[in-house]
């Protein structure tokens, strides 16, 4: 789905990235910026990047727990950290202390909160399960595997 242009959407959503993230990637899909955050052409590429950060956060970062993840992917210089975590942690159940999920259910999951956080229930409801799937179906085979999913057939 393309949200770009629907006004009355947050801006998280307008861009179709979700997880608000800010240039300095060139990623797949990825359309121009917008107020200091990337615009992807449709939402499952906003996801996607999304997919991809927390691989590298989590993979190559050495990033292991709820809060270590929330103090790099929204630090307290712009976020309210603990109010983060307590927000993961009411829509998910994992503490700030407990690792961070790898499986495709667990981390749906976990990124449906941090869609959450970053673009309220107004925002959040416009991302759909054919988005998030489409993501997960647009990754590469090694980021696949990090996500414990099946290898594609073909």
């Amino acid at each position: 789905m393309d949200y770009r242009g629907r006004i009355e959407l947050p801006l998280g959503i307008r861009n179709n990235n979700p997880g608000n993230l800010r240039p300095g990637s060139n990623w797949q899909g990825m359309a121009g910026e917008n107020k200091g955050f990337i615009v992807f052409t449709d939402m499952a590429y906003g996801i996607r990047a999304w997919l991809i950060n927390y691989y590298t956060q989590v993979s190559l970062r050495g990033i292991a727990t709820v809060a270590d993840f929330v103090r790099k992917y929204a630090p307290a210089s712009e976020n309210n950290v603990p109010a983060y975590v307590a927000a993961i942690k009411s829509k998910t159940g994992l503490s700030g202390s407990d690792k961070l999920p790898r499986t495709k259910t667990d981390v749906d999951k976990f990124f449906r909160a941090v869609a959450l956080h970053e673009n309220g229930a107004v925002g959040a409801i416009n991302i759909t399960q054919a988005d998030i799937d489409e993501a997960y179906n647009r990754l590469s085979p090694v980021h696949r595997a990090f996500f414990l999913l099946p290898k594609m057939k073909g």
